[in-house]
């Protein structure tokens, strides 16, 4: 019976010392949670600061500049003719000469020549207009000179009095020089006749088909060519 009292009371310190060790062991986990924690918030404190900004990343920064670059475009469509035109000699003569460009299909330029008339005759006439306008040049002078020299003949027997116009040779002088003016224009026309025996066209042009040939006879009646086009 004496010994129920001991035995209380080491139940008693057992049951303390158990509470003891409990506590401390949530005191250690607290402690150790604390400082597992705290350097995160340390961190996350010195993200915001200053120091976060060293710590970027660099990229390169490209800028970017205009260019010129050719693109080629592959694209169908259907050409036709802009105007058909009918090709004839304006003066008779022999072809002499056809280019290689006039054929079927063939380009030509604008103001060359593509065919060639034989112009032997055409360049005789030229000479012959050419001496005939220096033959009614010659005629003005000397009615001119005929003019002078009867005028002062009047005028030594007829002091004081006006020569008439049949003294002053009026009427020779101007048949005269009608007759040169009228040599004059045979000579442009027959170097415009030499200049037609080169046939060209004012614009560029493509030969749709053509059957001339090296000395075949022509003339204004006839049709050089068939149609050509022309370009642009």
């Amino acid at each position: 019976m004496a010994e129920e009292p001991n035995s209380g009371n080491r139940a008693g310190g057992i049951e303390w010392r158990g509470y003891a060790q409990l506590g401390a062991i949530v005191f250690l986990i607290a402690v150790a949670l604390f400082f597992a924690r705290a350097p995160g918030r340390v961190e996350r404190g010195a993200a915001s600061g200053p120091a976060a900004e060293s710590v970027r990343p660099t990229v390169p920064v490209v800028h970017p500049s205009p260019t010129e670059q050719a693109l080629t475009v592959e694209l169908t469509g259907t050409v036709n003719l802009e105007e058909r035109v009918r090709v004839a000699s304006e003066v008779v003569g022999r072809i002499a000469w056809v280019s290689p460009d006039f054929s079927n299909g063939g380009s030509i330029r604008a103001n060359e020549p593509f065919i060639r008339i034989d112009p032997a005759e055409f360049e005789l006439q030229v000479e012959a207009a050419e001496m005939a306008v220096r033959e009614a040049d010659a005629q003005v002078w000397v009615e001119r000179a005929g003019a002078e020299e009867d005028i002062r003949a009047f005028e030594r027997e007829n002091p004081g009095v006006e020569p008439s116009e049949a003294i002053r040779r009026l009427p020779s002088i101007a048949e005269a020089e009608a007759r040169l003016m009228r040599a004059q224009a045979d000579l442009k026309l027959a170097e415009l006749r030499l200049e037609r025996t080169n046939i060209s066209l004012p614009y560029d042009g493509r030969v749709t088909a053509s059957d001339v040939e090296v000395g075949e006879l022509v003339g204004p009646a006839d049709r050089v060519d068939r149609p050509a086009s022309r370009l642009g």
